[in-house]
């Protein structure tokens, strides 16, 4: 029998199983003791769902008929433990005796290398011919001319789909691809609505997700470390200076691929939303413990929309590059002005500092003023 079979009609009489075994007195909906603590007091629970019943540990974890077997047998749940516990489930349904005892650790059996995917998958994808079908290249072209734009997306390995789809191609540092994602965008730059990201190569397949922009790391080297890749490609034409690097999403980084980062100091530019500073705390915490120079900023703090560096230079260039107005002839309300340049948040000392954003204060007539807070 299945484990989905096995969880969904046979989890009660396993759960009751674990408890005969351990002295223990099952209740379903009902607090109890931990069967896998020494707790005094109530401290977990049984309750259903979907695929069963499932124990719920107050301490935060929770575990289905299967894997608490493991649990109690072996302490630990892996794919190895949970075999033999599916085996030993099974046999115990069959009418044999066993008995639920703690035995001998079973280890997990040592991680494979990651597949690479080949180079000529990603050359043929990322090259400038297919540029004019690509919607966000074309609209970063708009914004800062066609050679910054194809030098960055060549740099960053960013391809084209058939359909016209952005591909961030996710190449690590010793340059081999390990993945490919695709997007799609408007014209104006902005994601497609309900649309989500595809993953052509993935982690069912034998691919492990490293950084987006992580072979461009170099040991001293400052990295802004932000969500999106679209952030990542545009700030680096801005702020060439900096090495700009994606997790792919707010809750993406994990110790493995943070190990790209040692021996580089990074700066968390995480997007303007709860989901996003949730991140950038936890991110922060991962750099840490691997002994990485970190500092978080929140660059919009007024903004809770998902905001970020990326729509804040969009912003400021879309108003440089649109045709001047005609004025109107009646008075406008004043809750109906647009916002002049000078009314949009500033970009933070240590990004400010570079000749592009120099420049673009120059053009349009900004006035510099440091908000950010320093955390």
């Amino acid at each position: 029998m299945n484990a989905e079979n096995i969880k969904k009609h046979y989890s009660e009489a396993v759960f009751q199983k674990i408890a005969d075994d351990k002295g223990q007195k099952m209740v379903l909906k009902k607090a109890f003791k931990s069967w896998l603590r020494t707790d005094k007091s109530p401290s977990a629970t049984i309750y259903p769902n979907a695929d069963g019943w499932v124990y719920i540990d107050f301490s935060g974890f929770s575990y289905d008929c299967i894997a608490l077997w493991a649990m109690a047998r072996w302490g630990t749940v892996n794919d190895a433990t949970n075999r033999e516990a599916i085996a030993e489930i099974n046999a115990y349904l069959a009418g044999e005796a066993c008995n639920i005892k703690p035995a001998q650790y079973i280890a997990p059996p040592p991680p494979q290398p990651p597949k690479i995917v080949p180079s000529s998958h990603l050359r043929a994808s990322c090259q400038a011919m297919h540029y004019p079908n690509n919607n966000l290249v074309k609209w970063l072209v708009s914004l800062v001319g066609e050679a910054k734009t194809y030098a960055a997306c060549q740099r960053y390995n960013v391809g084209t789909a058939k359909d016209g789809a952005t591909v961030f191609w996710y190449v690590d540092r010793a340059g081999d691809a390990r993945t490919a994602k695709s997007v799609q965008y408007q014209p104006n730059g902005k994601r497609v609505k309900d649309s989500g990201a595809v993953y052509h190569y993935t982690s069912e397949q034998g691919y492990r997700l490293c950084l987006f922009g992580e072979h461009l790391a170099t040991d001293g080297q400052t990295v802004c470390l932000v969500e999106s890749e679209k952030t990542a490609l545009v700030c680096s034409v801005m702020y060439p200076d900096f090495c700009w690097i994606a997790t792919g999403g707010a809750n993406m980084l994990s110790s493995e691929k943070a190990k790209a980062l040692q021996n580089c100091p990074v700066i968390l530019c995480y997007d303007a939303d709860d989901a996003g500073r949730r991140a950038a705390q936890k991110a922060q915490a991962i750099l840490a413990n691997l002994g990485i120079k970190t500092s978080l900023k929140d660059y919009f703090p007024n903004k809770t929309d998902g905001y970020d560096l990326a729509d804040y230079v969009g912003d400021l260039l879309a108003e440089h590059t649109q045709p001047e107005q005609k004025p109107e002839h009646h008075t406008p309300h004043p809750e109906h002005h647009t916002p002049q340049p000078q009314h949009l948040p500033t970009l933070p000392a240590e990004l400010a500092a570079h000749p592009q954003l120099s420049l673009l204060i120059k053009t349009l007539d900004l006035e510099l003023v440091n908000t950010c807070k320093q955390m």
